[in-house]
């Protein structure tokens, strides 16, 4: 299996890893309070489109293999028809509104919490 590269650049000293460390926090709270209102909006049309919670949650492997759980602004319906989880960019799963999202990244904006 192959190691998956650390985070943090190699011969960062732990003075400097804490620095960075803060530096992406503080960048990541500015960013969730710029954009809550859009996190918000966001969530509140997908819901609406998709009949489902607006978000989107799954499992996601991270730092020293530990599972993680990534949450995004829903995109998709389910379509029982469908049986692959491949997801193709004239996928019928995917919402007009869920295509806006994704061409904006707006779904992604969730991460930032």
């Amino acid at each position: 299996m192959k190691r998956v590269p650390e985070s943090f650049p190699p011969g960062l000293t732990p003075g400097q890893r804490a620095l960075k460390r803060t530096f992406d926090l503080v960048g990541a709270a500015l960013g969730l309070l710029a954009t809550w209102w859009l996190i918000l909006l966001a969530f509140v049309l997908a819901s609406l489109d998709t009949r489902r919670s607006g978000f989107f949650v799954q499992q996601r492997v991270g730092r020293h293999g530990r599972l993680f759980p990534l949450v995004k602004i829903r995109t998709m319906r389910d379509v029982a028809a469908v049986t692959t989880s491949v997801t193709t960019a004239r996928d019928p799963r995917i919402t007009p509104l869920g295509r806006w999202l994704r061409r904006t990244k707006i779904d992604e904006l969730p991460q930032l919490w």
